[in-house]
């Protein structure tokens, strides 16, 4: 798992949050970051697939929205289901 910047908790000492950590406070879904989960979420992540995009390690956890620990065409597939209201929700 990638891992961020440190971070200073609540009791002064430095320690690090993994991109996971972060990615549980992002909209599961939102691989653009604009605060929606859009075609162009699953769009990026095809980009990403060919490769014709590279993710940081926040966007590869927030695009994986079937947690197998992969960014591929069925996480995109799964955006645009949800999209077209076939699914009621991601994760």
């Amino acid at each position: 798992m990638a891992i961020t910047g440190p971070v200073t908790g609540a009791d002064g000492f430095a320690k690090r949050l993994r991109a996971r950590d972060i990615a549980e406070l992002a909209l599961f879904g939102d691989a653009d970051y604009n605060g929606e989960v859009t075609a162009a979420d699953a769009a990026g992540i095809l980009r990403r697939v060919v490769p014709a995009e590279e993710f940081t390690a926040l966007q590869e956890d927030i695009a994986d929205i079937d947690s197998d620990c992969l960014t591929d065409a069925a996480d995109a597939a799964g955006i645009q289901r949800c999209i077209a209201r076939l699914i009621d929700e991601l994760k």
